[in-house]
């Protein structure tokens, strides 16, 4: 399975790190946009959206995807 695609279905936050500069704004506005197109996806179909989205920000320097439990541990 696409790495991407397996971050999608856990509860993610993006954090940027290092020096993102001139990055840092694009980043800022794009995860935001993301996350809560995500969180409506979810809150209407219950799971995450299998969308390739989260590779985008793979490619920004200094960004990081981090893959955090979900507030039941799971």
């Amino acid at each position: 399975m696409d790495e991407g695609l397996e971050l999608l279905r856990t509860p993610v936050r993006h954090v940027a790190t290092g020096n993102t500069y001139p990055y840092r704004e694009a980043f800022t506005s794009w995860a935001w946009h993301w996350d809560t197109a995500r969180q409506a996806w979810i809150e209407e179909n219950g799971t995450a959206a299998d969308e390739p989205g989260i590779l985008a920000i793979k490619n920004l320097p200094g960004v990081k995807v981090i893959a955090e439990p979900d507030s039941k541990g799971e």
